[in-house]
């Protein structure tokens, strides 16, 4: 190994280097950053302490914009590998955008190694990032997805079993949900989930824990109908959307579907006679009348019905075009709790 450069030497380079960057000589200053990047790679960790501030976002620049200073992309690609071991908190997006850059022109491997770095920055599993389209093009690749810890194959399989467990109350995992939950758990840039306000808990998650377990009638009477819901999905403005199980609605018809709003607890039949996919895509996609709606979110809701339709064909379930009935439950849920509460106090509940 050869002597360990002068840092202070280092610091003046990177400073020099900038400069030059900003009065837009590229040529000069790609030169003095690969002095920086064959520093770094002789010596790991040589540049910690320099203030890298002053030049990574700077030695990325002229790397992605090799086309103009004729830098060869493998050497980009090893200016982009230095730089990203350095990223800051602001330096997110510009990781993505090397990344990027680096797959489009061959450097895959290189922005693999982005890739990472911008994994292990932004808390791997929860970072959202793993979603940036402009990842699209590398989300399939086996170093993607251990880099931000998605699950694999069998651990999507072992959750959905878990859900179905936990859930499910002893009752078969209907196909429809179990692809919105294979998928959910799955999605990837490539082959994202659609549905943005629609999420899935997770199998030992109750959203009702909790609730309504005083002996305040309004409790009470919550206590008649919480039973006989099996909370399945999240949507905006719901506590919950459920399936309604009570013992007097029909077993050889699909279960009505319920969703359980914020606020003082009141149940509202979604629909009735449907799978929950139908549901869940008409109660988020449909257009709300009482809404003004541009030209811009007219045309994102059709690109979403389009992508959710055909991503759930693809997994064997095909949506309705027409909304759901409301009209088929035997046991209304906000009419047994009404009615439970008339008959522990003599009077309807407020509100």
């Amino acid at each position: 190994m050869t002597d360990e450069p002068d840092r202070h030497r280092l610091y003046e380079i990177a400073i020099e280097a900038r400069d030059l960057r900003r009065g837009l000589n590229l040529d000069a200053a790609a030169a003095l950053y690969a002095e920086l990047a064959a520093a770094e790679l002789a010596h790991p960790r040589i540049l910690v302490g320099i203030s890298v501030r002053h030049w990574n976002l700077d030695m990325a620049d002229v790397a992605v914009r090799a086309d103009s200073v004729r830098l060869d992309p493998a050497f980009a690609g090893r200016l982009l590998r230095v730089a990203a071991r350095y990223g800051g908190t602001n330096d997110f997006q510009n990781l993505v955008r090397w990344a990027a850059w680096l797959d489009s022109v061959g450097e895959r491997d290189a922005a693999l190694d982005v890739v990472e770095s911008l994994a292990r920055q932004t808390d791997g599993p929860n970072s959202w990032y793993q979603k940036d389209p402009m990842l699209a093009g590398l989300a399939g690749e086996p170093r993607f997805r251990a880099a931000f810890g998605g699950p694999s194959p069998q651990e999507v399989t072992v959750w959905v079993a878990a859900f179905e467990r936990h859930r499910m109350a002893g009752r078969p995992l209907p196909a429809d949900l179990r692809a919105m939950l294979t998928w959910f758990r799955s999605s990837t840039v490539a082959d994202q989930w659609p549905l943005d306000r629609v999420s899935f808990p997770r199998p030992e998650h109750d959203p009702f824990e909790g609730v309504a377990t005083g002996q305040e009638p309004w409790e009470v009477a919550h206590r008649a109908v919480l039973p006989h819901l099996i909370p399945v999905a999240y949507v905006e403005d719901y506590v919950a959307v459920c399936y309604w199980v009570h013992p007097d609605e029909p077993a050889d018809r699909l279960p009505p579907i319920v969703g359980v709003r914020h606020g003082p607890l009141e149940y509202e039949v979604l629909g009735t006679g449907r799978q929950l996919a139908d549901v869940l895509v008409h109660l988020t996609l449909s257009r709300d009348e009482d809404e003004d709606e541009d030209e811009e979110m007219a045309t994102q809701r059709a690109e979403d019905l389009v992508a959710v339709t055909e991503g759930l064909r693809a997994r064997g379930i095909e949506i309705s075009p027409e909304w759901p009935e409301l009209n088929g439950v035997v046991v209304d849920p906000q009419e047994l709790f009404k009615r439970t509460y008339r008959e522990l106090t003599g009077e309807d509940p407020p509100g």
